[in-house]
């Protein structure tokens, strides 16, 4: 009673007493009798035992409460009397079971037949299959607390061992019964010459294998645990191999079930592994096209968006690395990082405010010219409409003779019109990235900064004001740009503004409809070359309205859905605009095609942010379509 000296230690002594009579569960009574007499034995020998020759009872519940609130013990009542369980008995058993596991090499794994005691089912984790091993293996939560019968096929028994012994443990122990069965009656020579057929050509692999087993046994299951192509193959050939030659015996002994239970347990683990590297092979396939598509356009995505990406083959890629690995790749690429420089993903703002949205480094440059030049087409188109409505009311504002307040013009646009933009270029990351990125390899629409400095707007979106003020004119009859006539216009126009807008309300509360096409003269000729003209260019199949509406898909590529619509409308109003001044001016004008192609050739001159669209030949059919639209609706 050695361990008893100490300190006389109370679930020590519990535990002394479980194995002494071989039993988890021990009587209160008779243990509070053993406790007696243990301390008159030894308290003169050692004084830690005084405490219990008083007071003992008391004592003993007091310490007792602990050891049950922290699940070293547990109390019940049988028949009257109070009981209690040691839930670490069996794991002290099979971890001594497990502890020489050389000396039981001929022996069957540990059992309850073996070691001689009955564990209740409700503390045992049944596995007889495959299946089950890769259940337990996946499976790490409380494995400590876990006992297994593992049950094996044919009626060849079964074994126990604890879940943290799977796998390292329990497979160690198997290939020692391996390499035991490979020494004994020339087992090696016959398992060499079975083996070289299933595995034609691999002689000095399959020779060096069986010798490492027999060498160096421990060192073999590193290699099972690798699950590399070959070293699967002959596994699953020995174990084939093995397991169909003990099958075939009228008898078996003790040996022959260790060595199938060995073989049985490699074989599962075997399979375990090599379900892994595959898993794990098809998890580094998808993070790699995970990266891929993060490389391609819109460069931008949400959290939401990246959960859809999907492979080649339309399979989820979700379906392939879990969450939890996504999150975990993610989280490495957006934290670690080289000295002094960005990491890989970058995290800034989107569309959605309530979204994550991330972009990878190497393309946040390429993702922003996307944006700039979109929003060049985009504020170049909002600011001449906004001085076209400003001359043709006789107005100015001071952005058109200032070049400060022009800029302040540009930054209310862009952040109105373009606010993902406008965020970008407010994000430090995208200084950074620029900075970090070498000079040669920057596209020239993508050099904003002069130092750590952005350009001015006017450069950044080649929009300079004398020459928006010169075009802007050229929509507008040239008295509304003369300062003199345009200001004695403005001051009557002005004053008659509020008799008009009287007028027009009269109007409309007796019933007086306004006449809303304003841009044509209504005629029957107009209307009637209108229809030729339509006749003549709208494809066979197609209407005027479906035509129209897929040559707007061709050369309207805005990302965000409201510059795309904004775009649509400023074109249309040029349009009207450009067709509204030719019908003042042409009392007797009669549409042509060589008219309509003029007019439209001369709307995408005068407007640079058109002609810098790449689809021009759409554009301009567009144009000459939308025209005859007008025209053919004339009242």
């Amino acid at each position: 009673m050695k361990f008893m000296t100490q300190d006389a230690d109370l679930y020590t002594t519990l535990v002394f007493y479980a194995n002494k009579n071989n039993s988890p569960h021990i009587g209160i009574e008779a243990f509070l009798e053993f406790l007696r007499k243990c301390s008159i034995k030894y308290s003169k020998q050692y004084p830690a035992w005084n405490k219990w020759m008083t007071d003992r009872e008391m004592k003993f519940w007091s310490e007792m409460s602990a050891l049950v609130e922290n699940g070293r013990c547990e109390l019940s009542s049988e028949t009257g009397s109070s009981i209690i369980f040691m839930p670490g008995y069996y794991h002290s058993i099979l971890k001594e079971a497990y502890r020489n596991a050389d000396d039981s090499a001929d022996l069957p794994f540990p059992s309850e037949e073996l070691l001689n005691i009955t564990i209740p089912d409700n503390q045992l984790k049944y596995i007889n299959s495959e299946e089950g091993f890769f259940s337990i293996m996946n499976n790490s939560a409380d494995k400590a607390n876990t006992i297994l019968k593992i049950t094996f096929p044919d009626d060849f028994g079964s074994a126990l061992a604890l879940g943290n012994m799977v796998p390292r443990q329990l497979a160690e122990m198997a290939m020692l019964k391996v390499r035991n069965y490979l020494k004994r009656y020339g087992n090696r020579e016959y398992a060499f010459h079975k083996l070289l057929v299933p595995l034609q050509g691999k002689e000095s692999y399959l020779k060096e294998q069986l010798d490492q087993i027999i060498i160096r046994p421990l060192d073999t299951c590193n290699s099972l645990k690798e699950s590399r192509e070959l070293s699967y193959n002959f596994w699953a050939h020995f174990c084939a191999l093995v397991k169909n030659d003990i099958k075939r015996k009228q008898d078996h002994l003790p040996l022959d079930v260790a060595v199938f239970q060995a073989f049985f347990i490699i074989e599962a683990m075997n399979g375990y592994y090599k379900t892994v590297a595959i898993r794990q092979r098809d998890r580094d396939l998808a993070l790699k096209g995970l990266e891929n598509d993060l490389g391609r356009p819109p460069y931008l995505f949400s959290m939401k968006q990246i959960l859809e990406f999907t492979n080649d083959s339309g399979t989820l890629l979700l379906r392939l690395y879990s969450r939890e690995e996504l999150e975990v790749w993610m989280k490495k690429r957006i934290t670690e990082r080289e000295q002094n420089k960005l990491p890989l993903l970058l995290m800034i703002k989107g569309p959605d405010p309530e979204e994550k949205y991330f972009i990878l480094k190497s393309k946040m440059l390429v993702y922003f010219v996307r944006l700039l030049n979109d929003a060049r087409i985009v504020i170049n188109t909002m600011i001449s409409k906004k001085w076209v409505e400003l001359l043709l009311q006789y107005k100015k504002e001071p952005a058109m003779t200032d070049d400060e307040e022009f800029e302040k013009l540009l930054a209310r646009t862009g952040k109105k019109h373009c606010p993902d933009l406008m965020a970008l270029l407010a994000d430090p990351k995208l200084f950074l990235v620029h900075q970090e990125t070498e000079a040669n390899q920057i596209p020239a629409a993508a050099r904003i900064f002069d130092g750590e400095q952005l350009i001015p707007y006017s450069s950044l979106f080649i929009i300079h004001r004398k020459d928006m003020l010169l075009d802007t004119r050229l929509y507008v009859p040239i008295w509304y740009t003369l300062p003199i006539i345009s200001s004695i216009i403005g001051f009557f126009k002005n004053l008659m503004k509020e008799k008009k807008n009287n007028k027009s309300l009269l109007e409309n509360e007796e019933g007086h409809q306004p006449d809303l096409s304003g841009l044509i003269s209504s005629t029957a000729e107009i209307i009637t070359a209108a229809q030729d003209l339509e006749f003549a260019m709208v494809p066979s199949g197609y209407s005027l309205e479906t035509y129209l509406k897929e040559l707007e898909t061709r050369w309207n590529k805005l990302i965000e859905r409201e510059a795309r619509a904004n775009l649509t409308e400023d074109v249309q109003y040029l349009i009207q605009s450009s067709l509204r001044r030719t019908m003042k001016m042409h009392r007797h004008f009669k549409p042509t095609q060589e008219i309509i192609s003029q007019m439209a050739d001369n709307i995408i001159a005068r407007n640079p942010a058109l002609s810098s669209l790449s689809a021009r030949d759409s554009l301009f059919m567009y144009i000459q379509l939308f025209m005859i639209k007008l025209l053919g609706n004339t009242k």
